[in-house]
């Protein structure tokens, strides 16, 4: 029989997470108020895609600036802009 402390002892160390402070726009990004997909994507460590499929399903809050103008077609392209406060608040309630 395997004591509980034994037990304890033999778990895989936990990888840690990294501080909330230290993943934040402030920190990551200074000096910008507006993100665009690719910078986001990469401090999240995943694709622009996902970022996308996220602003897409309202996960994260981001202005459409694909533009198109009075005499060019629209593009079916999308290509959005996140405000760094949305991206902070993407991480915050991510983080908890």
């Amino acid at each position: 029989m395997i004591s509980p402390r034994a037990a304890t002892a033999a778990k895989p160390p936990e990888t840690a997470a990294p501080a909330l402070d230290s993943i934040l726009a402030q920190k990551l990004f200074p000096k910008h108020s507006v993100l665009q997909v690719r910078q986001v994507a990469e401090a999240l460590s995943v694709t622009k895609q996902h970022i996308i499929n996220l602003i897409e399903e309202g996960h994260i809050r981001a202005v459409d600036v694909s533009g198109g103008g009075i005499d060019r077609k629209k593009t079916p392209r999308r290509n959005y802009r996140i405000p760094a406060s949305e991206y902070d608040a993407f991480i915050k309630k991510r983080h908890h």
